[in-house]
């Protein structure tokens, strides 16, 4: 078990479960969503606050110009597209330009630019997944699958006619009430999660880990056990810190955003306050199980996408979509196994899906109002 592959564990860990379970990844996949990119090589989209690509990497020839931020996401929107893992284009050390598929890459990606500097004012409308769909070669051949006569009457609805759908006060009131209502909600005063994050990608072998949290109004404790020992991120009410074999600090002013969003033990009846906007744009799913899909806007003009169950009214995901130089790339978080624990549901397994790496968090353990000291939120003293 690599080094890299542990952090890669815990910042998905830290970053992506909060109290409420819906912590944006935002930072933690190193996506910066606020970039849009209408031109993948022009210098115009260079932030003067941050390096290009070409600045910072070695090796850079076709996407110099992006900003430095964008090139892992950008990667990772063509191994998507294309169906592959980084080892289709790429060998150590990553500037290599032996394997052929990289020479390929960089003539895909001028084609794509000429096509829609040409023919859509260099707006990306035209990129890798437009052909590929999942496959390293585009097929030439449509399948006969396709074929409209073949179309099944029960596949996902996608948008439902607004008359027949409930409010988004209605579904998100609905939400509470589906966990266990709001008195119920406010009566938790602390919580201990105890459980197993598994970190999966296309390049290495699943790691699982355990792990610990601890929650208190506004206090947050996660404890990672490594082979290397335990590395530990809290937040007490003010700091929020960071204590590891290897270092020992307080957290950055990004990292404390994100982590505060996990601070909050009664996240699910806040959930409707935490966007400026909130509309219902359709219904979701398969006939066996339909979900109501809510697009929210938070008070930084993010906008994500929130399913809840038709019939059981409980949130079963989140969808998140990050801009990238050559196209938009998708973030899911399910959340799977409604328990109730001392009058309150949660769920036990929540997966993160991105496209080049996931996460499950399995939960073996939660329990409400155990005493827990002020004092275990606070940075140790020693080691």
């Amino acid at each position: 078990m690599t080094k890299n592959v542990i952090a890669h564990v815990i910042t998905g860990v830290v970053f992506g479960l909060a109290l409420g379970f819906l912590v944006a990844n935002r930072t933690a996949t190193g996506i910066n969503a606020n970039v849009m990119v209408p031109s993948f090589d022009q210098s115009t989209i260079i932030q003067q606050q941050e390096k290009a690509a070409g600045q910072v990497y070695k090796n850079i020839q076709i996407l110099k110009r992006i900003p430095a931020s964008q090139l892992r996401p950008t990667m990772t929107f063509i191994a998507g597209s294309l169906g592959v893992s980084c080892e289709h284009c790429h060998i150590n050390p990553w500037e290599s330009d032996v394997k052929p598929a990289k020479q390929t890459a960089r003539r895909m990606i001028l084609m794509m630019r000429s096509i829609n500097d040409e023919n859509f004012g260099g707006k990306v409308v035209v990129n890798c997944n437009t052909c590929h769909r999942g496959q390293p070669q585009p097929a030439s051949i449509p399948a006969v699958a396709q074929a409209a006569w073949l179309k099944s009457a029960d596949k996902a609805e996608t948008i439902a006619p607004s008359a027949s759908l409930p409010t988004a006060d209605q579904i998100f009131d609905k939400y509470v009430q589906a966990v266990g209502g709001r008195v119920a909600v406010e009566k938790l005063k602390t919580r201990v999660l105890k459980g197993s994050v598994e970190s999966y990608n296309a390049m290495t072998k699943p790691v699982s880990l355990p792990f610990e949290i601890y929650e208190a109004p506004n206090k947050t404790l996660v404890i990672i056990n490594t082979p290397n020992g335990s590395t530990d991120q809290g937040y007490n009410g003010v700091t929020g810190w960071i204590s590891s074999p290897r270092e020992k600090r307080e957290m950055t002013a990004e990292e404390l955003a994100q982590f505060k969003q996990g601070a909050e033990i009664y996240e699910t009846i806040k959930l409707k306050n935490s966007y400026t906007r909130t509309i219902v744009i359709g219904r979701e799913g398969t006939t066996n199980r339909q979900a109501y899909v809510v697009e929210v806007t938070d008070g930084g003009g993010e906008t994500e996408r929130l399913l809840f169950d038709t019939q059981t009214g409980l949130l079963i995901r989140r969808r998140v979509e990050f801009e990238t130089a050559l196209g938009t790339i998708p973030e899911e978080t399910d959340f799977e196994d409604y328990q109730e624990v001392g009058g309150v549901k949660l769920p036990f397994t929540i997966r993160l899906s991105k496209l080049d790496s996931g996460l499950i968090r399995r939960f073996t353990e939660i329990k409400h109002n155990v005493p827990v000291d002020d004092a275990k939120f606070n940075m140790p003293i020693t080691r």
